[in-house]
């Protein structure tokens, strides 16, 4: 199938006649639709239905625009849009509204035909928060899907499925338990100063313990896409770090690390893993100075740097969403938070030795970091005695300068 073998926004019109000249059937992955939903309720609550049910199942792709007959295609005869973009967002508004729990991400695709109609084309993938129920107007029913098309499901498919999305998330926090022990332990892909304290970044996919999980990692190295794989320390001294990094591959994926000189441990590594999961260590940011203390600032903007850095990263190796970030503070027991650089306030030092912050879900590649980040900003500055980040203003606004 075309959708296989080539991205989305590369689909073309002669792309389209092809499933014409060599028939792709609807089946579970695929559906012809030959107009768009109207606004009536059976409409709406069609276009939810199709849609939850491919992201509660495999994923697929609703094609708006292609006649079938019997499940075949049979005429590319595409619809009529005054504006694609107002489709869209009405579209995105339907969904936002109307399913519960909210979908992580939708591509939209038009192609734009010779006769002035256009093909619009959803790809909906598979979801790892599943089940995903259609609550338009009460309508409450969770809905599944095979070759035939969608069908509400029942209460074993439902219990099934509930307990596949938890198992999911329980591997997600045992992988980082599991990580977080063994970083404790220096069995780690590089050494580090093990009796620094230590900043651990980890972005982990919903869909990385999926045993088709694999990314080709090869294009993290081309020259234009290295800057990805750099450590979490580049937001302080981008050009500086770069010239000290050193890249490799290793037995759980690709590897790349920071040191001053190379008779010294590292100070900070990079590995991507082959199943799309991103872990940052890093002894440099909480060992600036003699102080026991971390520095809130560049804290702050160097991990707002990496969480748009890496999440690009994830981007390019074809990661789906939703993603779990995960950031942890090791070995800073009596650590303070620095206010300003001359400046340190009243001192509520840090009562144990790591803070383990609670994962956030991300949803969206183009999120606002600063925005992402503020609950785990707010734990920390919590650990140290204070209400929340002092970098926020009043309406929750970030005030700090991103790093570019």
């Amino acid at each position: 199938m075309i959708f296989d073998t080539k991205p989305l926004d590369d689909i073309e019109e002669s792309d389209l006649q092809a499933l014409l000249a060599n028939p792709v059937p609807e089946r579970k992955r695929i559906e012809y639709k030959s107009e768009l939903p109207t606004d009536k309720f059976k409409d709406r609550k069609e276009f939810l239905a199709d849609v939850s049910s491919f992201a509660n199942t495999v994923g697929g792709y609703l094609l708006y625009g292609v006649k079938e007959e019997g499940g075949m295609p049979v005429e590319i005869c595409g619809v009529e849009v005054e504006s694609v973009d107002a489709l869209k967002s009405k579209w995105e508004g339907m969904l936002r509204d109307g399913l519960s729990l909210r979908l992580p991400h939708v591509d939209v695709h038009e192609v734009d035909l010779s006769t002035g109609r256009w093909v619009i084309i959803l790809r909906i993938p598979r979801s790892w928060l599943a089940p995903h129920r259609v609550t338009l107007e009460n309508h409450g029913q969770f809905y599944g899907r095979t070759s035939a098309g969608h069908f509400q499901m029942d209460v074993p498919q439902l219990r099934t499925a509930f307990e596949l999305s938890g198992t999911l998330a329980e591997r997600v926090r045992d992988f980082r338990a599991d990580r977080l022990s063994k970083i404790c332990a220096g069995e780690i892909p590089t050494p580090l100063h093990q009796t620094m304290a230590k900043i651990v970044f980890h972005l982990v996919p919903f869909g990385a313990f999926e045993p088709s999980a694999r990314f080709d990692l090869s294009p993290l190295v081309l020259p234009e896409k290295r800057r990805f794989i750099t450590p979490i320390m580049m937001g302080m001294n981008g050009h500086e770090i770069l010239n000290h990094c050193r890249y490799r591959y290793n037995f759980d994926g690709l590897l790349n690390y920071a040191q001053w000189a190379t008779d010294i441990p590292a100070v900070a590594y990079l590995q991507v893993f082959r199943k799309g999961i991103v872990e940052g260590v890093d002894v440099s940011i909480l060992n600036t100075n003699s102080f026991r203390q971390i520095p809130s600032m560049p804290f702050e903007q160097v991990l707002c740097y990496a969480l748009s850095l890496y999440l690009q990263t994830q981007k390019a190796l074809g990661v789906d969403l939703p993603i779990f970030l995960m950031v942890s503070l090791l070995g800073v027991t009596d650590y303070i938070m620095g206010i300003t650089q001359t400046y340190y306030g009243q001192d509520y030092p840090i009562d144990r030795p790591d803070l383990v912050m609670p994962e956030v879900l991300i949803d969206r590649f183009d999120c606002n970091p600063a925005d992402v980040m503020k609950p785990i900003f707010d734990a920390v500055w919590n650990a140290a005695g204070r209400n929340g980040s002092m970098n926020y203003d009043a309406s929750g606004k970030w005030t700090l300068q991103k790093l570019e």
